[in-house]
């Protein structure tokens, strides 16, 4: 059985966009043979609602769990399902305040696994095997193209 562990947040605090976008990733891997468990924080019922209601397994860590021991249970989770691959999507506007945290976190997440990252915004050196950035151009406030606001 091949399977993959998604970790990622939402909330109504947070928004869904994270999870949203795992469950797109999910549904993919899904169709192609791979059972799928998500591993949230337990921010709302609501968002391991939505999961389940798309059919996936869901696993919660408690809210205040720090870092190292998230990243030390998504690992186990990891094992007990068969899965060495972990998608992570983790940059969440709270989760980027704290850099050393969110690189912690993530190389957690990748010792002994493969770890696909998701990125956020202007952040592309997260720790894992593979980064994706989901976002083509990232703007400045202003629009001008990032690296690029108040130069003339």
């Amino acid at each position: 059985m091949r399977s993959a562990i998604l970790r990622a947040d939402g909330s109504d605090q947070l928004g869904m966009g994270h999870i949203m976008r795992c469950l797109a990733f999910a549904s993919e891997l899904r169709r192609r043979g791979i059972e799928n468990t998500f591993v949230i924080r337990n921010f709302h019922d609501k968002v391991a609602k939505v999961i389940r209601d798309a059919q996936f397994k869901v696993v919660e860590i408690a809210v205040d769990l720090p870092v190292s021991k998230a990243s030390a249970f998504t690992r186990e989770v990891a094992s007990k399902v068969g899965s060495r691959v972990i998608i992570a999507d983790l940059c969440t506007r709270p989760g980027m305040e704290d850099r050393d945290e969110l690189d912690e976190h993530h190389r957690g997440l990748g010792t002994g696994f493969f770890l696909v990252t998701l990125s956020g915004g202007q952040i592309v050196d997260l720790p894992g095997n593979i980064l994706v950035s989901p976002y083509v151009i990232t703007r400045n406030i202003d629009g001008s193209p990032t690296g690029q606001a108040g130069q003339a």
